[in-house]
């Protein structure tokens, strides 16, 4: 080939795709957890996350070999910040502590939420979580089968209360009229303006008050 052929050739070649940072576990979750709280879970895909990250589908799948090895790694990064509380003070202190981190995790991955507060928390990274808060409840001084009750009525209380905090639900089609529902129904109206705003935050403190208030009508008997 003649110089000036090579001269051609390179200039004319297809220049090379810049490569972006390197694929690891830590950016593969980063980017899908940012997705899937952004635009939920039903529009979530590996080929949506591979765009994000600027690779092929097929690359993610050498590091989770389906969605639900994926999903089940971003429920123990959602685990582990909700393990992120206070263990300082008594068992009212930390089970307010532990209340408080959660709905804390809850409220910074909403999409994420909806998943983890269906799964059964039932792997290594779950029973640590679950051993941590029921370690809390040994503390009161309740015996066994009242643990378990309060530990129960505890996590339906959280489950509850932050899904209602970071589902946004549809509308009815047809909304009442504020003045017809006024007169229809006036206790329901009394109590309405209390449900919004930053008083969330307020109900949510006192209903953990009130758990621990049964704890310790528990203890008196």
């Amino acid at each position: 080939m003649s110089d000036g052929s090579r001269v051609l050739d390179q200039k004319t070649r297809a220049p090379r795709r810049q490569r972006g940072p390197a694929l690891s576990v830590a950016r593969i979750l980063e980017a899908a957890i940012s997705l899937i709280d952004t635009n939920g879970l039903e529009a979530f895909s590996f080929r949506i996350l591979a765009a994000r990250l600027g690779c092929q589908a097929m690359s993610l799948y050498h590091y989770f070999p389906s969605k639900a090895h994926l999903y089940e790694a971003l429920v123990d990064q959602l685990i582990a910040e909700a393990m992120q509380y206070d263990p300082s003070g008594d068992w009212r202190d930390r089970l307010r502590a532990a209340a408080g981190a959660y709905r804390a995790m809850a409220l910074r991955h909403p999409g994420m939420f909806i998943y983890f507060s269906g799964f059964r928390l039932n792997n290594h990274a779950g029973f640590g979580f679950l051993e941590g808060i029921l370690r809390i409840y040994e503390e009161t001084g309740l015996q066994p089968e009242d643990r378990a009750r309060h530990y129960r009525i505890l996590g339906h209380y959280l489950v509850g209360a932050c899904l209602d905090e970071v589902v946004k639900g549809t509308s009815a089609t047809i909304p009442v009229p504020f003045e017809e529902a006024r007169l229809a129904y006036p206790s329901l109206m009394t109590v309405a303006p209390y449900f919004v705003g930053d008083r969330q935050k307020f109900v949510f403190e006192a209903g953990i008050d009130l758990l621990i208030r049964g704890i310790e009508a528990d203890l008196s008997r």
